[in-house]
């Protein structure tokens, strides 16, 4: 194994001298600067000090805060004195592709949403179009089938090195400049200090110093292939674990079959999915570029073997699971989008079982060059996702109500919400369409029509509802005065809520005060004429979840314990 590690450290140095990378010694100002300038534009065109958090963000705003950031980004990693001109090519764009997806994305939403899953996808074929671009320039006669393998693996390596390690740094030196603008507000000057909360200088400051570190470290050949031959080190040393636990997970689906994983949680596509990258990146980190700088050690080679296998399993039980989703629930476009991840992930488990199925000897050499295909196949199937061909949201909007109309759904379990708010342009035609006729649904259509977010769309479906208020004395009934003051408080605006009097002109009255709040008191007292809020309490027992006619509401005359010093009592009573 320590012959492997030193060959590996060879040959990424090596790979590092033939991409060229090194002997530019103004790259680290030039990307510096680069980073700043684009950090400035970006806050121009963001002006999140200059707007409320909640305001949405124009679409020409969003596509150039997304052209300068994705752009310089993509100039920075790409930048080399080898055939500059492409790299400044690439950068362009990048940052135009971006861009555009940034200005429909921002437009698909009412309020101007710039980040969906429309969005992450274009940002993945950026980050996978990074190394695959570097490979071409530095092989331009090779056609993206003949990719040679161990530069673009040097690249894709070197490029998450790089990041990290330049993130890291950007972490420190935020850190630095803390510890220096405290150090001189001891003397009472807080430049340095009011300086940070300005928006603008976070983002030049950050691009100015991630820019640096991104130089420093493509300057320095060998501390660059230490720091990947170490990530590789680390991570093929993880393989055998993940390996053992996924073996043991999958025989263990054979006893306890499949049910057990629907009734122990809602994320099971996630977390298997998650599970399936990690075997992806844990594999190549035992096989790296070639026979010569794999791994030796046979445990490591056997892991690796094994994750290989366990990726399509995976797949198949994450195409279950969401399948079971949709079934139950049907289609909306986060069902969409992680429908296409498993497709994707079932398209990697084939082409690594078919790799080992062809021979255990070679079966690392036959993925080297099917990786390459993979990469260049997912990088064009996200960039293709991320434009608007495919209108998810329209898709699931026609699924979601052909269930309503079915009965497949019942009109109190349909999610109007999502269909005026988060299914697009189409569901939101769909939800005024339906706002206009009559009835419950017509109704309910309008609250999600009127609602800002989620969360106060909730609010108005419980104000809808009836809701009790239960007396403990029924033959005292309430003044409309405090009738009207108890529905108008907090007290019974999310549930039913139980008054009990103590005296005249006093009155308890036990309810939540939001959703999923713990049931608290409150009082109210008549005062001049007025009935006013005068004391709130809430239970100190979990055993009272919600309030109802059954609920036991009394007031007790308790003794109770406590300290008095010279007559006056001190701190709370005690049993």
């Amino acid at each position: 194994m320590n012959t492997a590690d030193s060959m590996s450290g060879t040959a990424a140095s090596s790979a590092v001298a033939d991409t060229g990378d090194g002997g530019w010694p103004l790259r680290p100002w030039l990307l510096s600067l680069l980073l700043g300038i684009c950090g400035l534009l970006v806050h121009i065109f963001w002006q999140q000090d200059m707007r409320a958090y909640d305001d949405p963000l124009p679409q020409w705003r969003a596509a150039g805060a997304a052209f300068f950031f994705f752009g310089g980004l993509g100039a920075a990693f790409a930048l080399e004195q080898r055939r500059i001109l492409w790299s400044v090519i690439f950068a362009l764009i990048a940052g135009a592709i971006i861009a555009a997806i940034a200005w429909w994305v921002s437009g698909y939403w009412e309020y101007g949403y710039y980040w969906n899953w429309s969005f992450a996808a274009g940002v993945a074929a950026l980050l996978i179009s990074v190394p695959l671009f570097q490979t071409i320039r530095d092989n331009p006669e090779d056609t993206p089938r003949a990719l040679p393998y161990d530069r673009l693996h040097f690249y894709s390596w070197s490029d998450v090195v790089v990041g990290a390690a330049s993130m890291a740094f950007l972490g420190a030196s935020w850190l630095l400049l803390t510890l220096i603008s405290v150090l001189f507000q001891l003397i009472n000057i807080d430049f340095i200090q009011e300086l940070m909360r300005e928006d603008w200088f976070g983002w030049v400051f950050s691009g100015l110093s991630f820019g640096a570190a991104l130089g420093v470290l493509r300057e320095n050949a060998g501390l660059l292939g230490v720091l990947q031959r170490v990530a590789l080190i680390v991570l093929s040393i993880l393989a055998p674990f993940l390996a053992a636990a996924l073996a043991l997970f999958l025989i263990s689906l054979l006893f306890t079959g499949l049910d057990e994983l629907w009734a122990a949680t809602k994320n099971t596509t996630p977390i298997l999915i998650s599970c399936a990258v990690a075997a992806v990146i844990l594999a190549n980190a035992v096989i790296r570029n070639s026979p010569e700088e794999a791994s030796q050690s046979r445990l490591l080679k056997i892991s690796a073997m094994i994750l290989a296998l366990t990726i399509l399993p995976l797949a198949v039980i994450s195409a279950v699971s969401i399948g079971l989703r949709i079934d139950q629930h049907g289609f909306t476009p986060e069902r969409f989008w992680v429908l296409l991840i498993v497709a994707i992930a079932s398209a990697y488990g084939l082409a690594y079982l078919a790799c080992v199925a062809l021979g255990r000897s070679g079966w690392s050499e036959r993925l080297r060059p099917a990786n390459v295909r993979l990469s260049v196949a997912l990088c064009v199937i996200a960039l293709l996702l991320a434009m608007p061909f495919v209108d998810f949201g329209a898709w699931s909007a026609r699924d979601q109500l052909a269930r309503l109309e079915s009965g497949a759904v019942s009109e109190e379990d349909f999610d109007y919400y999502a269909l005026a708010r988060q299914f697009g342009p189409t569901g939101r035609a769909k939800a005024e369409e339906m706002a206009k006729g009559e009835g419950e649904r017509a109704k309910q259509a309008q609250l999600a029509l009127d609602a800002d977010n989620r969360w106060e769309y909730d609010d108005d479906i419980k104000l809808e509802q009836e809701r009790e208020i239960y007396l403990v004395q029924p033959d005292r009934p309430l003044p409309e005065a405090l009738r009207e003051k108890l529905l108008g408080s907090q007290q019974c605006k999310f549930s039913a809520c139980k008054v009990i009097w103590d005296g005249e002109s006093r009155v308890f009255v036990v309810g939540q005060q939001c959703d999923g709040c713990p049931v608290s008191r409150r009082s109210f007292a008549l005062e001049d004429g007025q009935w006013r809020s005068i004391h709130t309490a809430y239970t100190n027992s979990d055993k009272v979840e919600t309030v109802t006619e059954e609920t036991k509401v009394e007031i007790r005359t308790i003794e109770r314990r406590q300290v008095f010093v010279d007559g006056k009592a001190v701190g709370d009573s005690f049993e």
